[in-house]
């Protein structure tokens, strides 16, 4: 992400270089939740609640789901290890990826009423900065710690 924030001062075309960092933005996004979600599965298959509750495929992509599991597991979600304001980046950066990953970057419906995010409307392309890459990889690490220490 740093590259990406340096793009525009290294290349001499800066529409390719907005347009290399806004790649390396959105990838960044899509694949640092893929990689929580592989962790969460492989915490979740480590807890006894797995044995008589499966998580479904891709369960830990859809907050609902991979808090109603880890509650069933573990006592606790998500919103009990960050506070409230951190919890709305989260719910607001997962369904950022949903969007990069299901609907080419293009607002719907549902991201808006469920992201709360009021910058966009409808069939807009979404945008992601560097900046909310890092601060996804931050209330990830927050999880994963919190998760890692409340599993039995």
């Amino acid at each position: 992400m740093d590259l990406a924030d340096r793009l525009p001062t290294l290349m001499d075309d800066r529409d390719a270089a907005a347009d290399v960092a806004r790649h390396l933005a959105e990838d960044g996004l899509v694949r640092l939740w893929s990689s929580f979600q592989r962790f969460a599965e492989a915490s979740y298959a480590a807890t006894p609640a797995s044995a008589t509750t499966s998580a479904r495929r891709n369960a830990f992509q859809n907050l609902d789901e991979s808090n109603r599991l880890w509650g069933g597991a573990i006592r606790k979600t998500y919103a009990d290890f960050l506070d409230q304001p951190e919890n709305a980046d989260l719910v607001r950066l997962v369904q950022a990826r949903h969007v990069l990953a299901h609907r080419d970057g293009l607002v719907d419906a549902e991201y808006v009423a469920r992201s709360g995010d009021a910058r966009y409307k409808v069939g807009q392309r979404l945008v992601v900065t560097a900046a909310e890459v890092r601060r996804l990889a931050v209330l990830v690490q927050k999880l994963a710690a919190g998760v890692t220490v409340a599993i039995p």
